[in-house]
């Protein structure tokens, strides 16, 4: 229960799923396991799923495709059946599980239970471009994000402190376009993506900026007056950012400057999307993850909520084991407790991103050509934003209340 001392980690992909399919190799080969009956089906493609079965059960069809061992497939096709007392759909956004009903269309006899589980959601019309890029100088384990009138871009560190992951939140053709730059030439490396480079440096580092008039300079018997409220308010606020450096003793740290991109420049669309229920209406088939809920990425929200879900469906599935019940006794628990949370955390980035994608009057005009027609203009947003974010940062047990939920604690 002990506070850490830090915000959150940063952890590979790969490595999660080495650690993943690690254990679950381990379990099967062990000898010693009281209950080695664990059996892995991969890779293998879903067919068919029924959850109106006689006795009660989750019926799933599994296809695979037989590998010779030399060439590839040797094309033979083995077809399996498992009966389950509870499936748990963790297959993304695109869930095979939670869509079946769709994809069954008008044959009823492959409908089931989870026609009642809708997909709701708002679809942002960005598109995040993600990559990893190579470093001039290492960089201290913390995270850079700017917030721009289009989306957030966020340097976050890697293993390698030469190393960090970019993830740029953007207007879909101005991610496409990233994406889609070539290398100049046809060597292996890819020391020639100078314009993606250029531009990441361009927002990196170009600092913060004067927060713009929160008045109009058009002259008016109100000027003096205007201008004395406009002093007040810049005293306030850039004290604040001032006060925060001095006090607390930080060292301030500028954001490295990327020399080159070091892998594949990859896209997503952003959305934030939640199932209407995150169990079907028997019980026995869940929802965890991306196939339960999307969000989006400003926050770093995305696995840490999955992981949540995992969490408290272990708990429900072990109160009922334990208990002599069936498994999927208190999947309703789970589908209440996570619904509640999620919502919450959802509510919460989307306010976030919403509000940092209004712009003031100046903004607009400084950064037509990729927002115009794609935010909305409201005057002395900037102000109210930038206010906003410094009375949070001086604010302690919000801060550090808002830290508790990001880093999973609360």
């Amino acid at each position: 229960n002990k506070t850490p001392s830090y915000l959150g980690a940063v952890v590979e992909d790969k490595h999660l799923l080495e650690a993943i399919w690690g254990t679950f190799q381990q379990e099967q080969q062990s000898n010693t396991s009281k209950n080695n009956d664990l059996s892995i089906w991969a890779p293998a493609n879903i067919q068919s799923i029924d959850d109106s079965t006689s006795n009660g059960s989750v019926r799933v069809t599994l296809q695979q495709v037989g590998d010779n061992g030399n060439d590839g497939d040797d094309g033979t096709v083995t077809t399996t059946t498992i009966d389950t007392q509870l499936l748990v759909a963790a297959d993304g956004a695109n869930s095979f599980v939670r869509n079946y009903n769709t994809l069954a269309g008008n044959d009823t006899d492959k409908l089931s239970t989870m026609s009642s589980i809708a997909w709701e959601g708002y679809e942002y019309g960005r598109m995040a471009m993600t990559c990893v890029v190579e470093l001039d100088r290492p960089m201290p384990k913390r995270a850079f994000q700017r917030f721009l009138p289009y989306g957030p871009l966020a340097l976050l560190p890697t293993w390698s402190p030469t190393h960090a992951t970019v993830v740029w939140s953007t207007i879909p053709s101005h991610a496409k376009q990233m994406a889609a730059q070539q290398q100049k030439s046809s060597s292996s490396n890819h020391d020639h993506d100078d314009d993606v480079v250029q531009e990441i440096n361009n927002v990196l580092q170009q600092g913060p900026s004067r927060t713009p008039p929160l008045f109009s300079s058009s002259s008016s018997i109100f000027q003096p007056l205007t201008n004395e409220i406009e002093k007040v308010i810049d005293t306030i606020n850039y004290g604040f950012t001032m006060s925060h450096w001095t006090e607390c003793n930080t060292t301030y740290f500028s954001p490295p400057q990327v020399q080159r991109i070091a892998g594949p420049k990859l896209t997503f669309p952003l959305t934030c999307k939640s199932a209407s229920s995150y169990r079907n209406t028997n019980g026995r088939i869940v929802l965890v993850g991306d196939a339960a809920h999307t969000i989006h990425p400003m926050a770093g929200q995305g696995l840490n909520l999955g992981l949540g879900d995992v969490d408290v469906l272990s708990m429900e599935i072990a109160k009922a084991y334990t208990s002599g019940m069936d498994v999927s006794t208190f999947t309703n628990e789970y589908d209440t407790q996570r619904q509640r949370h999620v919502s919450f955390v959802q509510t919460g980035v989307h306010t976030l991103h919403q509000v940092f994608g209004m712009q003031s009057s100046q903004e607009h005009s400084q950064d037509h050509s990729l927002s115009a027609t794609t935010t909305t203009t409201i005057p002395g947003i900037m102000t109210m934003k930038s206010l906003g974010m410094n009375f949070v940062n001086h604010a302690g047990p919000i801060r550090r209340q808002l830290a508790a939920i990001a880093a999973g604690i609360v």
